[in-house]
């Protein structure tokens, strides 16, 4: 089971998508509010943000995805216990919260939606609420028995095995053979072996790393062996910058007159 997280500040919009009867919602836990009403619930919300002017993300949205088998053979029940479980293991017991369960598609989900504010007015912190998230969603599903993230990625690796090898010696061909010095030529000369290397940048147009693309497979670049994760080949880069320099200077000094 994935679990996602972060704080937002657009509640009203939040809890409408949330609620979207286009995504066949339906509410599956509420705490410590009364309405039922997206209108009445968003007021509640706000009566107690109220006593915190000052915190302007004051609320904490999460994203709850089992596998599509879990989720799928869950009841109402069943989702009600993984969304509470899940508050609990953050320390958002007495927080207000409501969640609805999209189940439009195949791959069903939770929206939770929880407030920063308490009732004493304090804001509850959302430092690495992100990485929280996830390991509070791993220790949920290991006591309700369903599959985390951990075991579904092992079950890619084991399925995947010959593919990524395949595409493990194809970079280790192109190393060898074209010594590439920037993502660009790296990009480029895999290609030329039909493999599709796409960079991932951010928000701010930095490089964050790459996904492979190889006969219909999608890795990140780091699922394909760790040698390929975004530090190990700017090492390697600056590793095959040294070794045509050194191979240039060699060169030239081969062939330059010898001074008499």
């Amino acid at each position: 089971m994935v679990g996602l997280g972060c704080s937002i500040s657009h509640l009203q919009a939040s809890l409408e998508y949330g609620n979207d009867v286009k995504k066949s919602a339906i509410m599956v836990l509420k705490r410590n509010l009364m309405a039922t009403d997206i209108k009445e619930i968003t007021q509640e919300f706000k009566m107690i943000h109220e006593l915190n002017r000052n915190c302007a993300r004051n609320m904490l949205t999460f994203v709850l995805s089992p596998t599509i088998e879990d989720g799928q053979s869950a009841s109402l029940k069943d989702w009600n216990n993984i969304v509470s479980k899940f508050i609990d293991e953050l320390g958002l017991r007495e927080c207000q919260s409501v969640a609805y369960l999209h189940q439009d598609k195949l791959h069903k989900h939770v929206h939770l939606y929880t407030s920063r504010i308490g009732f004493d007015g304090k804001a509850l912190s959302d430092s690495y609420i992100g990485s929280k998230s996830m390991k509070a969603a791993e220790k949920v599903a290991l006591k309700l028995g369903l599959k985390t993230t951990t075991e579904v990625r092992k079950e890619k690796q084991s399925g995947t095995k010959i593919i990524r090898s395949e595409i493990f010696k194809i970079h280790q061909k192109v190393y060898r053979t074209t010594l590439p010095t920037t993502i660009d030529e790296y990009i480029t000369e895999m290609k030329n072996e039909g493999v599709y290397v796409i960079k991932s940048i951010d928000k701010l147009g930095n490089y964050r790393g790459c996904r492979i693309l190889y006969k219909e497979h999608d890795f990140k670049a780091s699922e394909v062996h760790r040698s390929l994760s975004r530090n190990n080949l700017e090492k390697a880069f600056t590793k095959a910058t040294e070794q045509k320099k050194n191979l240039n200077d060699t060169i030239r000094k081969t062939i330059s007159p010898t001074r008499r």
